[in-house]
């Protein structure tokens, strides 16, 4: 029965197509923000970069820690909790990374045609490495496995454990079309990423606005006080006041605080 494996060619077919999809869907995407709401293409290579530093170092450093530890037997014996866990972990670093990422680069923006580029970045890099490599990793192994077996793909990737064989056995057994449903997630989940990014850039560029304003009023406020504390200092000499300004700023009245 082992020897029999094979993966039928309509299904390496279809793997391709998505594999070539998840390539193409963010390219697209970026040429049609770049044309419509001319954003740049800057803010599409950075999503491309923060996407594997916050989620394929950092939070597999953060998974490493936590789910092999003495929380991780915990975590996965429970699949609520597992899913809130994996949940809460991919939001935080995810918009944590895109927070950072619009924190640094808000000033060369132009408008939020820049979020929207960021997003096709970030969502399509993921894309191409989490589902276009899986696909092109699938096609090798099966063109492997058709044109030689299992002797074939031992002798490509080493002896096979349980696990793997396991893994060549689904390969061979999914139904072709079922490897739609790869591109059709891919496609809901870039959307997603774009709506994240425009709501995450709409967030940095209000905080920042509303810091400007407080700070231009910090600075009228203090710019008052310290006017108000040099005239009790070096009040106004009488003859360049107008005769409305001579009581205010007589030194006499100061010197009695009252006026004269």
């Amino acid at each position: 029965m082992l020897e029999s494996l094979t993966v039928t060619p309509t299904a390496i077919i279809i793997m391709a197509l998505v594999g070539l999809f998840t390539l193409v869907l963010p390219l697209g995407l970026g040429i049609f923000f770049w044309r419509k709401s001319k954003g740049r293409w800057r803010f599409f290579f950075i999503g491309c970069i923060i996407f594997p530093v916050f989620v394929l170092i950092l939070e597999r450093t953060a998974h490493s820690l936590l789910l092999y530890g003495a929380p991780g037997a915990v975590l996965q014996g429970n699949i609520w909790l597992y899913a809130f866990y994996a949940g809460l972990m991919a939001g935080v670093f995810e918009e944590c990374g895109r927070w950072l990422a619009f924190k640094l680069s808000l000033r060369w923006s132009r408008g939020p045609g820049d979020a929207l580029m960021y997003g096709a970045g970030h969502g399509g890099i993921e894309a191409i490495l989490l589902a276009g490599m899986t696909m092109l990793s699938n096609i090798t192994l099966a063109l492997a496995l058709n044109r030689g077996g299992l002797e074939a793909v031992e002798a490509m990737m080493g002896p096979l454990s349980e696990t793997g064989l396991a893994a060549i056995q689904g390969l061979c057994a999914n139904p072709a079309g079922i490897y739609f449903w790869t591109g059709f997630e891919r496609l809901v989940a870039v959307g997603l990423h774009i709506a994240l990014s425009v709501l995450v850039y709409v967030s940095v560029r209000a905080c920042l606005k509303s810091s400007n304003e407080d700070g231009n009023e910090g600075k009228r406020e203090n710019l008052s006080r310290n006017i108000k504390f040099a005239f009790t200092i070096f009040p106004k000499s009488a003859e360049f006041v107008e005769p409305a300004e001579k009581t205010l700023y007589h030194p006499a009245a100061w010197q009695n605080d009252k006026l004269v």
